[in-house]
């Protein structure tokens, strides 16, 4: 589980350019060996969202149990996303 907070705690400050945030959070989760790209499941959840604010579902398919939820916001020059809160 150490290794999973780990990485949690770096993806909570992630800020990168909008089309990267999937690969960038897989990349943390490969780096901090917490699951391999094939085990690593993310998707939009709108449920979630928060008016500009969205949230996206990380999952793994070894493990659902250790699922959580990102809420991120888009700059205002539409270029950069960034990672506001992680939910676990």
């Amino acid at each position: 589980m150490t290794k999973l907070k780990d990485a949690i705690g770096r993806i909570s400050i992630l800020e990168c350019p909008t089309g990267e945030l999937e690969k960038n959070i897989v990349n943390i989760l490969e780096d901090y060996k917490v699951a391999s790209k094939r085990e690593i499941i993310i998707s939009r959840h709108k449920k979630a969202d928060r008016g500009d604010i969205k949230a996206y579902k990380i999952e793994f398919m070894n493990n659902k149990a250790q699922s959580f939820l990102i809420f991120t916001e888009v700059g205002m020059d539409g270029y950069v996303v960034k990672v506001l809160e992680v939910v676990y």
